[in-house]
């Protein structure tokens, strides 16, 4: 697994994923698995929507190209919430 961190209004964000895709964000705190490799550049298109998403130049209902659900809506799906216990 792939990870970078990115600074966002909310605080700073754990982006992992795969060669297939993102696969989690995590709001922090947040854990790195020690078998995770740091790649500074990986996800630079969920970087990019972040950065949209953040400075109000995406909707959050945008779709990709492709038509499915952009990687940044399936990432919000996945941030723990209070009823959700933490990472």
């Amino acid at each position: 697994m792939r990870y970078t961190t990115i600074d966002s209004p909310i605080g700073e964000l754990l982006i992992a994923g795969s060669e297939q895709g993102l696969r989690s964000l995590w709001m922090s705190p947040f854990r790195i698995e020690p078998t995770w490799r740091h790649d500074p550049d990986a996800f630079a298109d969920v970087r990019d929507q972040l950065d949209q998403y953040f400075t109000e130049r995406r909707p959050a209902t945008a779709r990709s190209p492709r038509g499915s659900v952009p990687p940044v809506r399936h990432a919000l799906w996945a941030w723990p919430t209070a009823a959700t216990p933490s990472r």
